[in-house]
């Protein structure tokens, strides 16, 4: 006990210094919070995508929500399917179409996969070489 310095925690909060450092380490918490609660709980909306390769100038530029919304157009026409869902969002940078179909229970997964194939290999080749990913999630209603 007689080595402890007792007011050594006194002296070190009454310095100048102290607030300084807790102030700085406060700021840096808040700053990282809020960056952290933005791009992990509310995805934004991409803008545009630009294409390469795909006019006179060598690009094209789509909205990937225009392309989110022809693919639920031509989803929605298969009567297998309950509802269709397709967005076009941007999860922590990263471009994403998310399809989601729910399903009647008495329809199998490979049948679902096989009408929802096609679509996805259509978005790949028509996306090309871009950083866009397609996402997909089949809701298979429970048995009654």
């Amino acid at each position: 006990m007689d080595r402890i310095d007792t007011g050594g925690i006194r002296d070190a909060t009454a310095a100048g210094w102290f607030a300084a450092v807790l102030v700085a380490v406060a700021l840096l918490a808040l700053y990282w919070g809020w960056r952290l609660i933005r791009t992990t709980i509310a995805p934004r909306r991409p803008e545009l995508l630009v294409l390469n390769g795909s006019g006179p100038e060598g690009t094209m530029t789509v909205s990937l929500k225009q392309v989110a919304s022809a693919v639920e157009e031509q989803l929605a026409t298969q009567t297998v399917l309950r509802q269709v869902r397709v967005q076009a969002i941007d999860d922590r940078g990263e471009a994403i179409i998310r399809i989601t179909v729910d399903v009647a229970p008495e329809r199998s997964y490979d049948e679902i996969v096989g009408i929802v194939t096609p679509t996805i290999e259509d978005l790949r080749i028509a996306l090309g070489d871009s950083d866009v990913h397609v996402q997909v999630f089949i809701h298979l209603d429970a048995l009654q």
